[in-house]
């Protein structure tokens, strides 16, 4: 950092846009869903995600983008990433954001579309 500002080759980051990114994930947070747990349940085939807003929300796999079809084994593998904000299957190489699961978004807008006749 040189000046305030911290250089990254093809973009420089000013002290002004570091406190303001901070700002954002303290209010994310805060106020935005985060995974304190996340599990598969093969009996019905549902996700299950508790929430660090005091939420528990039960997901049909198969309404999620990149999950639909997945073995019992692949499903069950779910991580939870950094501080809750998304989850990851490394083996479907998938990712979900747990924010927008919690708003009922599945993933991208085409895939909503498709999907809209199911719900």
């Amino acid at each position: 950092m040189v000046d305030g500002t911290v250089h990254i080759p093809g973009k420089d980051i000013s002290d002004t846009e570091i406190l303001a990114a901070q700002d954002r994930g303290q209010w994310s947070l805060k106020y935005e869903h985060h995974a304190l747990e996340a599990w598969y349940e093969p009996s019905d085939r549902t996700l299950h995600i508790k929430s660090t807003l005091a939420a528990h929300i039960i997901l049909p796999v198969d309404h999620l983008q990149g999950l639909q079809g997945a073995s019992d084994q692949d499903l069950a593998a779910v991580e939870i990433l950094g501080v809750g904000s998304g989850l990851h299957w490394e083996s479907l190489d998938a990712d979900l954001g747990v924010h927008s699961l919690f708003c009922g978004t599945y993933d991208s807008k085409k895939w909503m579309a498709q999907l809209q006749p199911e719900l």
